[in-house]
This record gives structure tokens, sequence and C-alpha cells, in this order.
């Protein structure tokens, strides 16, 4: 079995009032410590922030990998089409291949 020591270190954070009172309130009803609440939730964010960054990363690589590639859109082409959706001549969605143009 492996096991992980966790190292805490202290941070101040400033909260207004009506946040520190919620925060009391479901600290009690929880009967979990405001400063575990306020750590899970900070972990939270962090962990949600990451992956985000993480999928947008992701996203530009494989952007770049299909330009690489020849398969790409031409910008004007694709404004007109969408400005073109919901009227009555909606024009057909543009082909994704440079061979096409």
């Amino acid at each position: 079995m492996t096991t992980t020591t966790t190292q805490n270190t202290p941070l101040s954070v400033r909260l207004p009032i009506k946040t520190r009172n919620k925060l009391a309130i479901i600290s009690q009803t929880a009967k979990r410590s405001r400063n575990s609440l306020i750590a899970e939730a900070v972990e939270s964010y962090v962990e949600s922030y990451v992956q985000l960054q993480e999928w947008q990363i992701e996203g530009v690589k494989k952007a770049i990998k299909e330009m690489d590639e020849g398969k790409w859109v031409d910008g004007d082409k694709a404004m007109a089409w969408m400005m073109s959706l919901g009227t009555d001549h909606e024009l057909s969605r543009p082909s994704a291949n440079k061979e096409d143009d």
C-alpha cells in the first residue's frame, strides 16, 4: 500500500461578510470546519480550472493538426454561412477541405 503525505499550508482569505455568514451556516449544517469547506472549494475550483485549460490546449493542438492536414474553412465563407442561418436564404455549410476552394 502506498501512502502519500499531504502537506497543508496556511492561507489567508478575505471574504465579504455575507459570504462568511453563509459559510458559517453551511459549516454548522455540515458539521465541518469552515477551513475544510474552503479548502475543498478551492481544490475543486483549481482542478476544474486545470481541466478546462487542458481541454482548451488539446483543442488548439487538434485545430493546428487539422490545418496542417489541409482541413480548414475560409473565414469569410464561414462568416457568410453563419450570418445566413435563420434567414430565408440560408447558405450551405462550407466544406472543411482546402481542395474545395
